[in-house]
């Protein structure tokens, strides 16, 4: 079990070292004090007390608790029984994230004080150096996929595209919508097949990846640009989970991009925003809190007495190639592509022995997958596209 304390931080490739703090629940009047008293502003050194995150996450427990089915031998992690969470009057939750809940692995967020859009405006070129193959789930992404096993939550919406939701063990078009896309998944432009792989899908200018459906469709990468259509499955996912959620949480999003931004709303569930920065819908909030989301979640998770399982080690499937595996086994590829035209050369070189021709020329033609032919020194590896 993943055991935790506040203020945890991680990089790119390693964990956050969390463990368990001794916690206090808070008390009902405590709770009722911060329900009708949250900060009304963030501010970048004055973060969210300590036990104001408490109480407020108490408060979305007690929020959680009835008729959930979690019992004192479901705390322990076992699961929700399906009787309890398909009772009449059961909380409905739905979970929305944001690039918010993937800071604390390394990679950063879009509007926060180190953001993309942040940078871009400030006229700094941001950082693109994370290797997101090498990312593990968060604490908070590890606590969302202990709700759902449990009942607590009925599905998750998400905006990211770095996979760690997927790689935390949810199933996207099953229990998680991607709106955004995933940068492990290409999708078919006839058919709209999505294919999860082990390595970052690369972008290339026509977005086609040179790669086929079964159907003969070509792949293309799945991000979604501004003013491109979502794709239709997922937003699909996400509305009709929206149309039935009693409570709503979002975390780590400002909450400024549509539709999206507009599907916790939906329902007239009662809302919960777990962000640093203000959003637009801060005002329709039942619940806000400024504090980081793996903190708010360790409360949230202390309150409903559930304990977080450590994010598995991806050795094989969607996502589990680093960086530096790719780059291996790029090598390995060019040094196979190197021997097979050495070896070409040779076999050449022989039949223009045994007709009685002189070996004079070192150039081989070869082709490159689009059909092009160019032309290969097997003594000074130089190329050239006419044969010198």
């Amino acid at each position: 079990m993943w055991r935790a304390a506040r203020g945890g931080r991680g990089c790119v490739g390693s964990l956050p070292h969390y463990r368990r703090r001794g916690h206090t629940a808070p008390t009902a009047a405590t709770a009722a004090c911060h329900r009708l008293t949250p900060p009304s502003h963030p501010h970048p050194h004055h973060p969210e007390a300590d036990e104001v995150t408490e109480a407020l996450a108490h408060q979305l427990a007690g929020l959680l608790r009835p008729a959930s089915g979690v019992d004192a031998g479901c705390c322990g992690g076992g699961a929700a029984t399906d009787g309890a969470a398909e009772s009449t009057g059961s909380p409905r939750l739905v979970i929305y994230t944001g690039a918010g809940v993937s800071t604390s692995t390394g990679i950063g967020d879009y509007r926060g004080p180190k953001g993309v859009w942040t940078n871009l405006a400030e006229g700094i070129i941001p950082d693109e150096t994370c290797d997101y193959s090498a990312a593990r789930p968060s604490y908070t992404h590890m606590a969302i996929k202990k709700l759902v096993d449990v009942g607590l939550c009925a599905g998750v919406t998400s905006t990211n595209l770095d996979g760690l939701h997927m790689k935390s063990g949810l199933s996207p078009m099953e229990n998680l919508a991607e709106l955004h896309g995933n940068m492990f998944c290409e999708r078919c432009v006839r058919c709209s097949a999505e294919a999860f792989r082990a390595f970052p899908i690369q972008r290339t200018p026509k977005r086609f990846t040179g790669r086929y459906c079964d159907c003969g469709g070509c792949f293309m990468d799945s991000g979604i640009d501004f003013g491109q259509m979502l794709p239709f499955r997922h937003l699909g996912l996400a509305e009709k989970q929206a149309k039935s959620q009693t409570l709503s949480l979002v975390l780590g999003t400002s909450l400024r991009v549509q539709p999206s931004c507009d599907l916790p709303l939906a329902n007239d569930a009662t809302l919960t925003i777990v962000n640093k920065q203000e959003t637009p819908h801060d005002s329709r909030s039942t619940i806000r809190s400024f504090a980081a989301c793996d903190d708010f979640m360790l409360a949230l998770m202390t309150a409903l007495g559930l304990e977080v399982d450590e994010p598995p080690l991806v050795v094989e499937g969607p996502g589990s190639l680093t960086a530096t595996a790719l780059k291996k086994r790029t090598k390995e590829l060019t040094q196979l592509m190197r021997a097979n035209m050495h070896m070409h050369a040779d076999a050449e070189a022989t039949n223009r022995v045994a007709v009685g021709e002189a070996v004079a020329d070192v150039w081989v033609e070869v082709a490159t997958e689009d059909g092009r032919v160019y032309y290969h020194n097997t003594e000074t590896d130089e190329t050239a596209w006419e044969r010198p």
